[in-house]
């Protein structure tokens, strides 16, 4: 695998998207949603953002960038949106790109943005870098990363990521698995090893419950889970590459599939 490598966050704003699938680099979330199927990836819309997304960018905010938070958010000074002035008002924050909020939500933010970081330097005791953007090229497909948090001069690399809950060891692994975390893991690795001149082999989580009293767990990958991701994303990738040679969005099921008897059926 060769990686051309560099780094710079305006460089990170290009995005391949369904609609032209070379427009830029793709990122590790673009990579696990087409990977489930080719033919819906190429026909989807642009995602909207929900509540939640608008919440977990809020605390991203918060706990990596706050000198960012006053610029990307509004609070409503309407009780609802059912008069007409109340709707352009929440369309043109929408416009802007900012997230309509309330006090309360911002306040829970900061709290949420407290507590990672004493839990951060707790564990780790280190001046850290937030929002480091990673790119490389990997054959003809240029891919992108943005790192949450890189201490300095220590050998892993850490994203946040919030939740409602979580209430197991077992049920973060499933969370990791089932979302493809473990291929960001392995991407941003390979980024950053490409790019770096100081290598870092470890990548850990911070998972972050949204409500109080906003209960934190670190796990660290092992070896093998990360390279379960390096081969999964290396996978997709391949399919992405000969997906956008051949303009050929396969579905999931191509042609007509034989269905053969369960093998939970007793015969």
């Amino acid at each position: 695998m060769k990686i051309e490598q560099g780094l710079g966050k305006t460089y990170y704003e290009r995005t391949a998207t369904p609609s032209d699938p070379k427009a830029g680099p793709v990122s590790k979330s673009l990579l696990w949603d087409f990977n489930k199927s080719p033919f819906k990836w190429r026909h989807s819309k642009p995602r909207e953002a929900s509540k939640a997304m608008d919440l977990g960018t809020l605390i991203h905010a918060a706990t990596l960038e706050p000198e960012t938070v006053e610029q990307i958010i509004a609070i409503s000074p309407y009780a609802d949106f059912r008069t007409k002035e109340a709707r352009e008002w929440k369309a043109a924050q929408a416009e802007s790109g900012k997230i309509i909020t309330s006090q309360d939500e911002i306040d829970k933010a900061l709290s949420i943005a407290e507590t990672v970081t004493d839990d951060y330097l707790a564990h780790f005791a280190a001046k850290y870098q937030t929002e480091v953007a990673v790119f490389g090229k990997i054959g003809a497909t240029e891919i992108k990363g943005l790192i949450d948090i890189v201490p300095d001069g220590l050998d892993c690399l850490v994203d946040l990521k919030t939740t409602s809950s979580f209430d197991s060891l077992e049920s973060i692994q499933r969370t990791i698995v089932n979302r493809g975390y473990h291929w960001q893991a392995a991407l941003y690795l390979d980024l950053w090893n490409a790019a770096a001149s100081e290598k870092r082999t470890r990548f850990v989580f911070c998972f972050v419950e949204v409500d109080s009293p906003h209960e934190t767990a670190w796990v660290e990958l092992s070896e093998n889970l990360l390279d379960l991701g390096r081969a999964g994303y290396m996978n997709a990738l391949a399919k992405w590459q000969t997906c956008v040679a051949a303009n050929h969005w396969p579905k999931q099921i191509e042609g007509i599939a034989l269905i053969e008897t369960p093998k939970y059926i007793q015969q």
